[in-house]
């Protein structure tokens, strides 16, 4: 009696632990899985880390190589600069670059330039490196960008201190002290404040 109870009592061990077994496989199994996923996600994100860092040291590096040929020594303390003031901005340092280039492909100066542009950018909504292609094309004699793009008309341009040809041409060298002149002003000034205060501008 004895040796059947105990052969009973071992089958029905043998029934609870069976599926245990199983379990355990199965979880075995699941937690393996779950490690080589896990390990996927660590080397996508080192890869993908890796990547970032070499795309940005390659823009960088075309950037510094582009405005040296602009601006010739001066151009590694410019980069300096730029990458301090685009914290002060809600603009990418990408499009601060470009439009950089843009300004100094025009014979404007992009540090005196860009402080002003900026406010008046981010006052309007505006993308840097499109405030760039307009005040670089006012250089040519013509405002139809500033006025599209930024909402600058004549008139308000003329407000600031810029000076027009009796043809309606825009003269060269009153553009900088103008777009200063409004950049600086209040009115600007209190909109890049408000579109530093976005979620655009914390980002």
């Amino acid at each position: 009696d004895a040796a059947k109870h105990f052969n009973v009592l071992g089958g029905a061990i043998g029934l609870v632990t069976a599926p245990l077994n199983i379990l355990k496989s199965g979880f075995d199994t699941f937690m393996g899985m779950l490690e080589i996923q896990v390990f996927d996600r660590v080397a996508q994100g080192v890869w993908a880390f890796g990547e970032s860092m070499i795309e940005t040291n390659v823009a960088l590096e075309n950037f510094n190589t582009r405005m040296r040929t602009l601006i010739g020594d001066e151009a590694p303390a410019f980069s300096v600069w730029l990458d301090d003031f685009a914290t002060k901005t809600p603009f990418t340092l990408s499009g601060l670059r470009e439009a950089s280039q843009t300004l100094t492909a025009f014979g404007i100066n992009a540090h005196e330039a860009l402080p002003a542009l900026t406010s008046i950018a981010a006052s309007m909504g505006v993308d840097i490196p499109t405030a760039a292609k307009a005040m670089a094309d006012a250089t040519m004699g013509r405002t139809m960008m500033l006025r599209m793009d930024l909402g600058l008309s004549d008139e308000k341009l003329k407000q600031f201190g810029a000076r027009f040809e009796k043809n309606g041409t825009i003269i060269k060298d009153s553009i900088v002290p103008a777009i200063e002149a409004m950049g600086n002003s209040k009115q600007y000034v209190d909109g890049m404040a408000r579109a530093m205060n976005t979620w655009t501008g914390i980002t």
